[in-house]
Order: structure tokens, then C-alpha cells, then sequence
């Protein structure tokens, strides 16, 4: 009998506690509005004791940044936080995606080790923006981040590509044309400045600007009168280009690295007629 009425007590008295936990969240941590926890009958609310939803949060609101650990097969684990950032040091990873809820939203940043080339196997629960599966970043220390909204059967992918630029080994110049106006500025320091001839423009790119070659027969380009330090005619370059229009048979544009017309000239990034 004594057992069972002690049993008793303790059972109404763990009732007594939880409702005096209950009582105790109506009421404001402190007398200041920022610090109030408020539970009432229409929801919670952090920051504020006026709701106006049934989650109200005046104030930031984030998620710790969850390290993995990558390997040959790497899970991430959304359930430990939405935001997951992994470094690359595997030639290729096999990524797989657990706990992830239908209507959340995941982001997960990729880094390159100091090799840099490393490549991941996504998930088949992973669908991509226009049915493409993204390129990672190859060069050493690249960022990229992929972003996903889950449906509850599959992680609705977008991605962003080379946060902090692409590095390329010792350059002899690096012209990433995102000016506003004017001339194009050597982004390696080597200062091999391109001249804007033609009055090129510039224009919203996928990063930052770019230069607007336009349309019609006007010949635009940027030019470099500099010596790049070219000792035989072994060189390579990168161009990244993106035509607004299927060019017709009169119309043709052509981007070359060296000049026709210019002697002395070392560089040219030009958009010209076929002739």
C-alpha cells in the first residue's frame, strides 16, 4: 500500500511539474520583449510575445554547420543540420542522403583539397535543374555549393559553381571582363591590361559582368600590346562565350586570341564578320 501511494505522489507530482513547466513558458524569460520565450494558445514565439504566425521569430535564425568527413562512400545526414559543408580529398566520393524531410531545404558546400580534381557520385534520389548533372570545380581549394528542396522521394538539386574564381596555374594573364566600362584589367598582377577598341560594352553575366560584343558588322575587341612572354607558339587559352542567337551565313562572329590585323600585338579577344 505504501509502495503504491508513494507511486502516486511521484506520478501527480511529475504532473504538477510539467504544468507548472507549462504555466512557467507563458511568461517572459525577462522584462525585455527580445528575450521572451512565449507559448500561448496560437503557437510560440521567440524574440516577441505579439505572434503572428505559429512559429513567430524576431531575430536571425540558422543552422550549425555540419563537417563530413569524406571517403569512398560518404552519407550525409540531414537530419544533423541543413547546412553541410565536406571537403574533397578522395578521388570520387559516393554521396548518400539520409533523413531528409519532405519540404526541407539542404545545402551542401563542396571544397577541393589542396590537389583539387576530386569528383563525387551523387545520389539517385537527386534530380538536377534542367536535367544536367553539374561539373564540379576541378581547380586546387574550389568552392561549390548545391542547394536542395526535398519532395519527400527526391532532392530537387540547383547548383553554383567556383565560388572565389577558378585558379589556374601561373597565368601569364587572367582578363575576367567584368567591368562596368573602359579597358579590361589584368587579374594576376602581371599588368597586362587589354585595351577596349570599338567601344566594347559590358553587361549582367552569369558572374558579375561580362563584355557585350553586340550584333551587326561592327568589329569589337580587346586588345594587348604587352609582352605575355610567349618564347614559341605554344600557348593555350580559355574563353568563355555565350551567343545570345543562332548566327545566320552573313553574320558570322569569330573570337580569336591573336590579332590579324594588329602587329606586335600578343593578345586579342575580338568578334568580327567571317570574311
Amino acid at each position: 500500500m505504501k509502495n503504491r501511494l508513494c507511486g502516486l505522489l511521484t506520478r501527480r507530482l511529475r504532473l504538477a511539474e510539467a504544468a507548472a513547466i507549462a504555466i512557467m513558458l507563458c511568461v517572459p524569460i525577462a522584462s525585455s520583449a527580445a528575450n521572451y520565450f512565449y507559448v500561448d494558445g496560437n503557437g510560440v514565439s521567440i524574440g516577441t510575445n505579439s505572434l503572428l504566425a505559429p512559429l513567430d521569430i524576431a531575430g536571425a535564425i540558422y543552422s550549425r554547420l555540419i563537417s563530413d568527413s569524406d571517403a569512398a562512400s560518404t552519407t550525409v545526414d540531414w537530419s544533423t543540420g541543413n547546412v553541410h559543408s565536406l571537403t574533397l580529398s578522395t578521388s570520387n566520393s559516393t554521396l548518400n542522403f539520409n533523413n531528409g524531410h519532405a519540404g526541407g531545404e539542404y545545402s551542401l558546400i563542396l571544397t577541393q583539397d589542396g590537389t583539387g580534381g576530386r569528383t563525387v557520385t551523387w545520389p539517385a534520389s537527386v534530380e538536377w535543374e534542367g536535367g544536367i548533372t553539374p561539373t564540379l570545380t576541378a581547380s586546387p581549394n574550389g568552392i561549390d555549393k548545391a542547394r536542395f528542396v526535398y519532395n519527400g522521394s527526391t532532392y530537387l538539386g540547383e547548383f553554383a559553381a567556383a565560388f572565389g574564381g577558378v585558379t589556374i596555374s601561373s597565368p601569364a594573364a587572367y582578363w575576367k571582363l567584368d567591368e562596368a566600362s573602359g579597358n579590361a584589367s589584368d587579374a594576376t598582377g602581371n599588368g597586362n591590361t587589354m585595351t577596349n577598341n570599338g567601344s566594347t560594352g559590358f553587361t549582367s553575366a552569369l558572374i558579375n559582368n561580362g563584355a557585350d560584343f553586340g550584333s551587326g558588322n561592327t568589329t569589337k575587341s580587346f586588345y594587348d600590346a604587352s609582352n605575355l612572354g610567349y618564347t614559341n607558339n605554344a600557348f593555350a587559352v580559355s574563353l568563355w562565350v555565350k551567343m545570345n542567337a543562332t548566327q545566320g551565313a552573313s553574320n558570322n562572329r569569330m573570337f580569336y586570341p591573336r590579332s590579324r590585323r594588329r602587329a606586335g600585338v600578343d593578345a586579342q579577344v575580338c568578334a568580327e564578320p567571317l570574311l
